[in-house]
């Protein structure tokens, strides 16, 4: 099964190429300017790569130069933040904002995964607040010392696909 591709709009990589080029003469006109094209190119880059791909294997983050695949049984949660943003809550008590992906995705989301992950209960729910190791909230289960952390290391391409 393909995984499920949610993208930010291509007008930001659109409006990217249209700033390279309406800053070729300024950039062109003294060499210390030149690094000025690496701008839209890079937003480019991102606007055409980064987002959320969903699969029965898990959630797989894409960024500017790198990828992240967060597997399900990690996921604890996924609750929406607003209209504009959907977080992935940890079983380690981290949350992961999912780039492109919206509370009105979610019901697609979760039918990509191949799990029986609930909905959330409220659409307007806000992300639990973010505590420090050590100020833990009485109903938040503590992370497994022995579980190796899908966040940690580096931020690399791990496309074991």
């Amino acid at each position: 099964m393909r995984p499920e591709k949610f993208r930010y709009n291509a007008a930001i990589t659109i409006a990217a190429v249209v700033a390279f080029f309406g800053a070729v003469p300024l950039a062109t006109s003294r060499a210390y300017l030149l690094p000025i094209l690496l701008v839209p190119i890079l937003v480019a880059i991102w606007g055409w790569r980064a987002g959320t791909d969903v699969s029965t294997a898990g959630l797989r983050i894409r960024a500017l130069f790198g990828s992240r695949l967060i597997p399900w049984p990690y996921v604890e949660a996924l609750v929406p933040a607003g209209r504009t943003r959907v977080y992935a809550v940890l079983n380690n008590g981290r949350q992961l904002r999912l780039p492109a992906v919206s509370a009105a995705d979610l019901p697609l989301l979760s039918e990509k995964s191949g799990t029986d992950r609930p909905e959330p209960e409220a659409p307007n729910a806000q992300v639990p607040d973010q505590k420090a190791p050590d100020q833990k909230a009485p109903d938040q289960k503590a992370p497994d010392p022995q579980a190796p952390d899908p966040l940690e290391g580096p931020v690399g391409d791990n496309r074991a696909q």
